[in-house]
């Protein structure tokens, strides 16, 4: 029976003609391997290659602007969103606290009558990026830096210098080539005040001096929300909390104790960190360097009367907002939103919205 349908299945098959089918593809393929052995190897020639590559580097210059521009504008995005998180760690400061964490502290003031009433850093107490800490995760670094033998973070003080040159991301910006792994440095400052140099005569503790060439530019204002022993609740901020600063972005601070540094590497026990707390020498004199947490919208933004890369920016970390952004910087407003602000802006109005209660009209100001 087995045999009797393998004999019809054979018949079936040679009928509709498989068995040719297969001698045939066989055959054809003999034949082709024979024609393709007796074709000549062809390949790319020298011309057609060297076309190849410069269309490659044709378009790989085509797209690298554009890959640049969309990773600077992710890291713009990442500087604004650190911006608004510190901003929103300040009032929540201002929550617990019923007022905005102080600028930075002096424990004791200067009775000699002197223009510069605050003593020397010993006796500094944690500036605002210190306080702020608990309210942004940071317990622990927050009680390294102010535990209760008191904060030590200023000028000569080595007890807690470990701690202080040790990175906080959080207050670094992306676009910053200087804010490495390594470097202790802020892009982030608090805003004292703003106004013409001359202004800061009608306040209390402004405006100082120092006889160092470097240092004669630097200005201390109390007309905005972080100064010297500051104490503003948001009620003081008559302007609205939407016309005055808060924070602002900064290309100028000074950054011994990092890998790479905007100035001397020997000014590395300063502190110019993110903690620095009243950087002040013993002579009430030099007090006027204040601290490098703390800045003034004097100048206009980005100024290019100051190098970033250069050896005084001790005078425009006082006076001078800036980034590495092109074109303006960021800035937290004391209701805590973040705006781009462009660096030909009104100088006039750029000096109004450093105050938190001058009553001048910002004519062309549109948040």
């Amino acid at each position: 029976m087995a045999s009797a349908m393998t004999s019809l299945l054979n018949r079936l098959q040679q009928k509709r003609g498989y068995g040719r089918a297969t001698c045939g593809v066989a055959g054809g393929a003999s034949a082709m391997r024979h024609h393709l052995s007796a074709r000549p190897l062809q390949g790319f020639t020298l011309v057609e290659l060297l076309v190849v590559i410069v269309i490659i580097a044709i378009l790989m210059a085509l797209l690298l602007p554009a890959v640049q521009t969309a990773r600077e504008a992710a890291r713009r995005v990442k500087c604004a969103n650190r911006l608004k998180q510190l901003a929103l760690a300040v009032h929540n400061y201002h929550t617990s606290h019923e007022k905005f964490p102080m600028g930075v502290g002096s424990k004791r003031e200067d009775t000699s009558g002197a223009v510069c009433r605050f003593s020397a850093a010993a006796d500094s107490t944690a500036p605002w990026s210190v306080l702020i800490l608990p309210y942004m995760e940071q317990e622990s670094r927050y009680r390294a830096l102010n535990d209760d033998d008191g904060f030590h973070g200023t000028y000569g003080d080595t007890v807690k210098q470990a701690e202080q040159f040790r990175p906080n991301p959080n207050f670094q910006c992306p676009s910053d080539h200087n804010s490495t792994i390594d470097a202790s440095n802020s892009n982030y400052l608090a805003v004292g005040g703003g106004g013409i140099d001359a202004l800061g005569s009608e306040y209390d503790e402004v405006w100082c001096r120092s006889g160092h060439p470097c240092c004669y530019k630097r200005v201390m204002f109390n007309n905005g929300i972080f100064f010297v022993n500051s104490n503003i609740r948001v009620a003081l901020v008559r302007d609205g909390t939407s016309n005055v600063y808060l924070l602002a972005e900064s290309r100028y601070q000074p950054m011994p104790g990092g890998a790479a540094t905007y100035s001397q590497p020997g000014y590395k026990d300063d502190h110019f960190t993110w903690s620095g707390g009243l950087r002040a020498g013993n002579s009430y004199n030099d007090c006027c360097t204040l601290t490098t947490t703390i800045t003034h919208a004097v100048d206009s933004i980005n100024s290019s009367d100051y190098d970033p890369t250069g050896e005084l920016l001790f005078e425009p970390v006082t006076r001078t907002f800036g980034s590495f952004h092109w074109g303006g910087c960021h800035v937290a407003m004391a209701d805590s939103s973040v705006h781009f602000l462009s660096d030909s802006m009104d100088i006039n109005v750029h000096r109004d919205l450093g105050a938190r209660d001058d009553g001048y009209p910002l004519s062309g100001y549109h948040p």
